[in-house]
């Protein structure tokens, strides 16, 4: 289950398990000797999660599992992902930036009594596979 390795709200983790449970949601894996170590979410054209544990970032896997994304993505027809990102989040803003994508939007959220901003950015599909 995910929330043996991501602690997540309630509401978060029963989303995902709602995106895992069945639909047409794509859902890419990377899976090392030690199980999974990141995925990525995608339904329509948003990007709804992306994720890594810490150990495994800065090598490459989530640029893996973004170009994977898109190039499954385009196969649908879908032409640019939305997604949301922590407005606060440097490394990952800077990180979709280097793959192509750029905020288009700023929004507040808030779930369990906590509030944020998010940025709202558009990644070009055929973009993200182009870029070292």
């Amino acid at each position: 289950m995910l929330t043996s390795w991501l602690a997540i709200p309630a509401v978060s983790q029963a989303r995902w398990q709602a995106a895992l449970d069945g639909s047409e949601d794509l859902l890419v894996v990377e899976a090392r000797g030690e199980g999974m170590v990141g995925f990525g979410h995608l339904s329509g054209d948003l990007m709804s999660g992306l994720y890594l544990l810490a150990g495994h970032r800065r090598r490459g896997i989530g640029r893996s599992l973004v170009r994977e994304l898109c190039a499954l993505a385009r196969g649908r027809g879908v032409e640019e992902l939305r997604f949301h990102v922590l407005a606060m989040n440097s490394a990952a803003i800077a990180f979709y930036e280097t793959m192509g994508g750029r905020p288009v939007d700023r929004i507040s959220k808030s779930e369990d009594g906590r509030s944020w901003e998010d940025l709202v950015f558009e990644l070009p599909t055929a973009d993200c596979s182009d870029r070292p």
